[in-house]
């Protein structure tokens, strides 16, 4: 009942605003060690929001609150059901614990790593011990959501950029495959990752071979990753299908263009020649006629003027 009246009391505590100091969640079936160490925390400075004596009650109560940590007995009424607990936490909640136990037995260390603890106590405790604990999994579990949500930040900046992007390990194995890399290459996700990068980017000079045979042209980009264990690589690429045929057609058109002035200037050319010609060619003409008039019309040279208009009028209407 002690337990019981502690725990209704934190729950109305707990709903009274909101809290700059770390809320912990108590599991621990030893009514003695569990009121001192909630006198210890709060002593420290943190907000105890719970304190439980069994599993069940524990993981319903961390649903409720969501404590930004909880310390959990791995023996609770005398089995290591603190250790199923953790691992439910971890994997359904991402909120780290860590865990109280006085049986320091490699067995059971080994049991509850598998669960990735943020760390351990053992009883008995010191405050120092304690406090080194608690801030160190809150530390590194802020850390780690920043983590995360940086990778969920990036994943989704590269999975929406019109680009492929491919990058690999240390080993030269697929590790993040995007949205316009898998249209690009013909490969999913799914099957690319682990693979080797040449088994999926096969490329020929400038052209990508897809997975179906065809071809892709491409502008690509390599980037290496410096590691302490070696380098990794960042391709970033595009098909520049539609640019390359799009500088054709501009090419065509220009081709036209250039078609067309020459044929303009051809014209303009033509034009002007023609103009002179028929000047000279009047010129011709107009003095013809004058030299027949002053000859008789059976004189052989008045024939020959004859001649000269008739070569010359036919020159004029070829022109």
């Amino acid at each position: 009942m002690g337990n019981q009246r502690r725990y209704a009391l934190l729950s109305d505590v707990s709903a009274q605003g909101e809290r700059m100091s770390p809320r912990i969640l108590i599991m621990e079936d030893e009514a003695l060690i569990a009121a001192d160490l909630e006198d210890r925390l709060v002593g420290m400075g943190y907000e105890v929001c719970a304190v439980c004596d069994e599993t069940a009650d524990a993981w319903e109560r961390i649903q409720e609150l969501r404590p930004d940590l909880a310390l959990l007995d791995i023996r609770v009424l005398g089995n290591g059901a603190g250790i199923e607990l953790g691992g439910r936490v971890r994997r359904e909640l991402d909120i780290p614990f860590i865990f109280l136990t006085a049986h320091a037995d490699e067995a059971t260390l080994a049991k509850a790593r598998e669960t990735e603890p943020a760390g351990y106590v053992l009883k008995p405790f010191h405050d120092r011990e304690l406090r080194a604990a608690i801030e160190i999994a809150l530390s590194r579990h802020r850390s780690l959501v920043k983590t995360r949500s940086m990778e969920r930040w990036l994943s989704t900046t590269l999975s929406s950029i019109a680009d492929g992007v491919l990058a690999t390990d240390l080993q030269g194995r697929i590790n993040f495959v995007n949205d316009a890399a898998e249209r690009i290459t013909g490969w999913p996700a799914s099957e690319a990752l682990g693979l080797p990068l040449d088994s999926v980017f096969r490329l020929e000079g400038q052209i990508l071979r897809r997975r179906n045979g065809s071809e892709v042209p491409l502008e690509y980009s390599p980037a290496p990753i410096q590691d302490q264990g070696g380098v990794a690589q960042v391709l970033v690429f595009r098909d520049c299908t539609q640019r390359l045929q799009a500088q054709a057609e501009k090419d065509r058109l220009l081709q036209q263009v250039q078609d067309a002035q020459r044929m303009e200037s051809l014209g303009v050319l033509a034009a002007g020649v023609s103009h002179d010609f028929n000047n000279l060619l009047s010129v011709i003409l107009g003095f013809s006629a004058l030299a027949k008039e002053d000859l008789p019309p059976n004189e052989a040279r008045f024939a020959d003027l004859s001649e000269v208009e008739k070569a010359a009028q036919r020159a004029s209407e070829l022109t």
